[in-house]
């Protein structure tokens, strides 16, 4: 008899050499079971399709959040002064003012949707 006509599983085209281990709380290992149950998969294999699909979100760098705290810094101050020429009445200021703020939020909203 020659190998080809051995019986059981055939061979798998790439072989699975690495091995990594994880802890799971109890009720982390029964929700990841649940889900894997539904998903008609194994636990193995939804836990390697979960972590090679999944969309991870870096967190943001040192630098980055210099910057986010000097935009928000800017953007409080014009908020600042908006407010106190709308109290004193000078329409052109504030409206320029206003578009200024709208800009820094919708950076601020753009930069935060981006990470």
């Amino acid at each position: 008899m020659g190998d080809s006509e051995k019986g059981g599983r055939p061979r798998l085209p790439v072989k699975k050499e690495k091995r990594v281990s994880i802890r799971l709380t109890d009720a982390e290992f029964y929700i990841l079971m649940r889900r894997s149950r539904e998903a008609g998969m194994n636990l193995a294999q939804f836990i390697r399709d979960a972590a090679i699909k999944a969309k991870i979100i870096a967190r943001p760098q040192l630098k980055d959040h210099t910057f986010f705290r000097e935009v928000i810094g800017i953007s409080t101050n014009l908020n600042q002064v908006a407010k106190a020429v709308n109290r004193q009445g000078i329409l052109p200021l504030y409206t320029k003012l206003s578009e200024i703020i709208t800009f820094f939020d919708g950076q601020i909203k753009r930069l935060r949707d981006d990470q």
